[in-house]
């Protein structure tokens, strides 16, 4: 089976296909047969039809086993479930020499694999065709997705994996990950923007008692609820707006409610700036702007934030007894239309996002004259904060193109619908073993998304004339 090259037709990311073989099936097996780490004959081995498929999805399916066993075994390093301490450093040393081999061979398989010219068909095979996970085949992983995990960093940093990436981004066609993404990133806008609306001119019949949702309410809850579906590493702030508005039916200024609906939106616009898959900052170059972002981000979890922590009990303590000795110097400002609790949290968040604009360029100007010393000039603009912040902006930016490339993805809010119409009646049919039904639920999500997403698609794509300009 030749590998088909993508086009303005194909989707990038196909089901997984039936004569494919399933992963972890494959991996106990190969577990079973053998305590050492299984090379590429004996992977094979367990795909018996592989001569009729082209080299690269026989590559493909090599390197998702290993990817996934070395994974695995890195995921074992990090538990220390046993009282016997000799077992746990056995393990642990078991667990070391299998990544240890799993990487080597995953770097030996992308060799023989380099040795022929291969084209962009051959690549795009190679890194999105699905194979099956599990013997039900409902879920499948492709090579891209393992590249995300913490584990096959040589073959993540070689340039050929970064470039069919951005092939795969810069594709110009209806409803590609760009498309998606911008429409992902416009629902979003129109979410703050209705939000912010709400909270700088609250309803005057929420303030008298009629408590209802309205239509910037309902359109509020219903997307931080498909958000906290879509994206549950970022839903911290969509959870309090979600929590806010279905327990007060429409939080009014002077409730505790209120007040955590404005750190929301504050938390929101901070989130526009980090390495997330609905932020802004992937409408820039990836190569410019995902090292920076990862940068900053990890600056400010490991050496910031701690900081910040260990003397908050002190902050906490002088600003109260700041704030008692100075209750009478300051007059009462007035400011309209704003409510007060508004402009208190607004004029908070002015002196943090300059304390944070601060202290972020000081430790990017100390942390580059460290690195300077010790690198004068990297290899590749994606490691030159470190390896490590390269490595990790890789597989954000992998992750990112892996998520919009899905089939039938659905941005927010249409998430909702594919989760009541599709996946739930899904997920009861397989519960009920009725998986002859399975089809017939593909192809309605098909239907769905070339009635939701594709007429937006075909609006967005029109406009986004994206290497023109």
């Amino acid at each position: 089976m030749e590998a088909p090259e993508i086009s303005e037709s194909t989707p990038l990311l196909r089901s997984p296909s039936i004569s494919l073989p399933c992963i972890r099936p494959v991996i106990d097996c190969l577990l079973v047969q053998s305590n050492t780490t299984p090379t590429a004959d004996h992977i094979l081995a367990q795909f018996p039809s592989h001569r009729d498929f082209s080299p690269s999805y026989r590559t493909a399916f090599i390197l998702i086993t290993l990817l996934q066993i070395g994974s695995d075994a890195r995921k074992q390093l990090a538990r220390d479930d046993s009282l016997n301490l000799w077992d746990t450093w056995d393990h642990h040393v078991d667990a070391e020499l299998i990544a240890e081999h799993c990487a080597s061979h995953i770097l030996e398989v992308w060799s023989i694999f380099l040795r022929v010219p291969r084209n962009n068909a051959d690549l795009d095979a190679l890194l999105w065709t699905v194979f099956p996970l599990g013997e039900d085949r409902c879920t499948g992983v492709c090579l891209a997705n393992l590249l995300c995990q913490n584990f096959g960093e040589g073959l993540l940093i070689h340039p050929l994996i970064l470039s069919t990436v951005s092939r795969t981004w810069k594709i110009k066609s209806l409803g590609t990950p760009r498309i998606l993404h911008l429409m992902n990133l416009l629902m979003l806008f129109m979410y703050l923007i209705t939000l912010v609306h709400y909270v700088m001119y609250p309803l005057k019949t929420a303030s008298s008692g009629d408590r209802s949702f309205g239509p910037q309410g309902a359109y509020v809850v219903i997307y931080s609820l498909a958000t906290i579906l879509d994206e549950p590493a970022t839903c911290l702030p969509f959870f309090f707006v979600f929590l806010c508005f279905v327990v007060s039916w429409a939080p009014v200024p002077g409730e505790t409610l209120y007040t955590l609906t404005l750190l929301a939106i504050l938390l929101n616009i901070f989130q526009l700036h980090l390495p997330y898959p609905s932020s802004p900052i992937h409408l820039l170059p990836p190569r410019d702007i995902l090292p920076l972002s990862t940068f900053l981000l990890d600056g400010f979890t490991t050496i910031s934030l701690p900081v910040i922590l260990f003397f908050a009990p002190l902050l906490i303590i002088s600003s109260y007894l700041l704030s008692s000795a100075l209750a009478d110097v300051f007059p009462t400002i007035n400011l309209k239309p704003a409510p007060m609790e508004a402009r208190a949290m607004f004029l908070s968040f002015s002196g943090f996002a300059l304390l944070l604009t601060i202290s972020s360029l000081a430790f990017a100007i100390l942390s580059s004259g460290q690195l300077a010393q010790g690198n004068s000039g990297p290899a590749d603009r994606w490691d030159r904060y470190s390896l490590r912040v390269g490595l990790e902006s890789r597989r954000i930016f992998i992750r990112t193109v892996a998520k919009y490339s899905s089939p039938s993805y659905f941005p927010v809010p249409f998430n909702l619908l594919s989760l009541v119409l599709v996946r739930i009646p899904q997920i009861l049919v397989l519960l009920f073993r009725r998986s002859e039904w399975t089809t017939s639920f593909k192809k309605l999500e098909t239907a769905l998304w070339s009635v939701l997403v594709l007429p937006l698609s075909c609006i967005l794509g029109g406009f986004w004339l994206w290497g023109y300009v």
